[in-house]
């Protein structure tokens, strides 16, 4: 079985690595804004507010199955650069309830995506 290179905490996707080479590419980050605050047994507690941030190093690579259809996968920008078929099938492969039967094909459609 492979390892899942999605991370969940508190029942919420809490990081994502690359399916690749395991490198961070999103992460939980508090909001610039607090949420709340109150006392607690005499003490102030902020409570933030949490949300799932692409990272400077997150791309996106569109790839062209099997049976025609396109899935989309995330990468890190070092594994985007040097992109291979072997590595495109590694990515494929971690996300098995997505991708299913089908595989990446030769005449990969590559798409790189820089999410803000």
């Amino acid at each position: 079985m492979t390892k899942s290179y999605i991370t969940y905490k508190y029942g919420v996707i809490w990081q994502v690595d690359c399916p690749i080479c395991s490198t961070m590419i999103r992460s939980m980050i508090a909001d610039d804004k607090p949420l709340a605050s109150e006392k607690i047994n005499g003490k102030t507690v902020i409570r933030e507010r949490m949300v799932l941030s692409c990272l400077p190093n997150y791309r996106e690579v569109r790839m062209a199955m099997n049976d025609g259809s396109f899935h989309v996968a995330p990468i890190c920008a070092s594994c985007a650069v040097d992109l291979t078929l072997e590595k495109v099938n590694t990515a494929a492969v971690k996300d098995p309830k997505a991708v299913g039967d089908r595989r990446p094909t030769l005449a990969m459609d590559v798409d790189f995506t820089i999410k803000e």
